[in-house]
């Protein structure tokens, strides 16, 4: 789940356009509340439900009037939803398990990525070997810096699924992708202006903060409540 997670999320973002991919990726919402409650028997709330149906109503209004059409992208986003869903849930399970913890999960995907990574990529060693840059501290310091961030997204990312839930973290990702999108549409990001897909992508962004008010004040609630 990890490794095909990164794979496709790259070629998604290589065929669609930001607010497009940020769109279409709310659909890892649904399918992470669906494998939580297959998997996990986890059933949520009436109100988040209704927040995670708000959210994918917005993401279909925005991808149904794209000007950016790109069918081997949406396969390749879509696929990215059930990966990404899939890794959530099983981030989840697994974290239960005493033996495994956040530090132990982010090194179990690292260590089976490892191979089927190499493979993948195997084509590129050459190129790779007579890179010009190696030794040029402005590509080193970047390329380190850009390895150790990645690891602290990883490492943020299961740490927020051990502690909350998966379904939580999947509205997390998807709000967070909030300033590329309106970015976006000022042209900052190649984006193509449409009425609708605007509109969509503000309802999706609506039900995100409902879902975060609702887990928020259950929070509150629960801690309020006397021990017995």
């Amino acid at each position: 789940f990890f490794l095909g997670n990164a794979v496709c999320s790259l070629g998604g973002t290589k065929a669609v356009t930001i607010p497009t991919f940020s769109a279409l990726r709310k659909f890892s919402i649904l399918f992470t509340m669906f494998m939580e409650r297959l998997i996990l028997h986890r059933t949520p709330s009436c109100g988040v439900q209704v927040s995670v149906v708000l959210m994918i109503l917005g993401a279909f209004i925005a991808a149904m009037k794209d000007l950016n059409f790109d069918a081997m992208g949406y396969v390749y986003v879509m696929a990215n939803n059930v990966f990404s869903a899939g890794n959530y849930v099983v981030t989840k399970q697994k974290s239960e398990c005493a033996a495994f913890g956040s530090v132990g999960s982010l090194f179990y995907c690292a260590l089976l990525s490892i191979p089927v990574s190499a493979a993948i990529a195997s084509p590129d060693f050459p190129l790779v070997y007579k890179f010009d840059l190696w030794l040029d501290w402005g590509f080193l310091v970047s390329f380190g810096l850009s390895t150790v961030m990645g690891c602290m997204v990883t490492f943020a990312t299961i740490y927020c699924t051990t502690v909350n839930s998966g379904l939580t973290t999947s509205v997390i990702g998807c709000l967070r992708n909030v300033i590329p999108v309106y970015l976006g549409m000022l042209r900052v990001f190649e984006y193509s202006f449409d009425p609708t897909n605007f509109a969509g992508h503000t309802i999706s962004v609506a039900g995100a903060i409902a879902y975060s008010a609702l887990k928020l004040s259950g929070a509150r609630a629960a801690r309020g409540q006397p021990k017995h």
